[in-house]
C-alpha cells in the first residue's frame, strides 16, 4: 500500500510520516497491555554484590581514595536505588549533609537535584552495623579524604571525581 501511495502522490510526505498515522500508532501502543516475560520479572539478588564490596574493600581507612569512591557509589546506587550516570553522577558535594552525634556521622541526607524521573529527591540513610558495607561510613570516609582535592572546586562541583586514579 505504501508504494501504491507512493506512486499516486509524488509530492505529498511519505504515508508512514503521515500525521494521523503517527498518531493511530503510538495510540494503539499507549493502549497495548505488555505483559512483561519470566526475565523481565526476573531480580538480582544484591548479597552478591554487598560480599563482593565486603570482601574487596573491607577497611575504608586503608584502601585507595579511586577504590573508597567506586566503593561509595556501588553502595549509593544499591541503598538509594538511583542511576549510577543520570542520578549519582549529578550528585553534588553540596547536597550531602550528615548528621552528627558526638562528632560521628549517624545519617546523611542526599538531594539529588536533577533525577531522571522526578522533580527533586531527597534520600536519608542511616548508619548499619556493619560498616564494611554502610553508605553511611564510606561517603563520610571519602568525603574526608577528598577534601583537599575540592579545595578549588567549585560549590556546584559534583560529588564523585574524575582522574583521581
Amino acid at each position: 500500500m505504501a508504494s501504491v501511495y507512493k506512486l499516486c502522490h509524488l509530492q505529498e510526505v511519505p504515508i508512514a510520516q503521515q500525521l494521523i498515522i503517527l498518531e493511530f500508532f503510538s495510540s494503539k501502543k499507549r493502549n497495548d497491555v505488555r505483559i512483561p516475560t519470566k526475565n523481565q520479572l526476573t531480580t538480582w539478588d544484591t548479597d552478591i554484590l554487598t560480599a563482593y564490596v565486603k570482601n574487596e574493600w573491607q577497611d575504608n581507612s586503608t584502601i585507595s581514595l579511586y577504590d573508597l569512591q567506586l566503593k561509595t557509589i556501588i553502595l549509593l546506587c544499591l541503598s538509594t536505588m538511583a542511576r549510577p550516570r543520570s542520578d549519582v553522577g549529578r550528585l553534588q558535594h553540596r547536597d550531602v549533609q550528615f548528621e552528627f552525634q558526638e562528632q560521628n556521622p549517624i545519617s546523611v541526607w542526599i538531594h539529588f537535584r536533577e533525577p531522571k524521573e522526578t522533580q527533586v529527591k531527597t534520600s536519608t540513610l542511616g548508619l548499619m552495623n556493619d560498616q564494611d558495607i554502610c553508605v553511611v561510613s564510606a561517603l563520610y570516609q571519602f568525603l574526608q579524604r577528598s577534601q583537599s582535592i575540592r579545595t578549588n572546586l567549585p560549590e556546584d562541583h559534583t560529588l564523585f571525581l574524575a582522574y583521581i586514579n
